[in-house]
């Protein structure tokens, strides 16, 4: 469920630019945006006047999505090429 949702996460850049600069023919496939609530009215005119941070903030965010998604806390000490311990094995 976790790798999932880590993946899912992966495409939220791509979301961003999708908005950033197809966002008003995205919005005018579903009717224009005068059909649309005004709480999404209000972020999509944030995204368009904050474009770079908009599209930074969805870019790391989906890597600390990621990263806190796949994070198993899991290492391996190896001394002299030999494993002495694996936190993978031990359960």
């Amino acid at each position: 469920m976790k790798g999932q949702f880590a993946a899912v996460a992966g495409y939220l850049p791509i979301l961003a630019l999708a908005i950033i600069f197809g966002g008003d023919t995205l919005i005018g496939l579903v009717g224009g945006i005068h059909l649309l609530p005004y709480a999404f009215k209000d972020v999509y005119a944030w995204t368009q006047e904050n474009k770079i941070y908009f599209f930074f903030m969805m870019f790391f965010g989906s890597s600390i999505i990621q990263t806190q998604c796949m994070a198993s806390g899991a290492f391996e000490i190896y001394i002299n090429g030999n494993l002495e311990f694996s936190k993978l094995n031990n359960h």
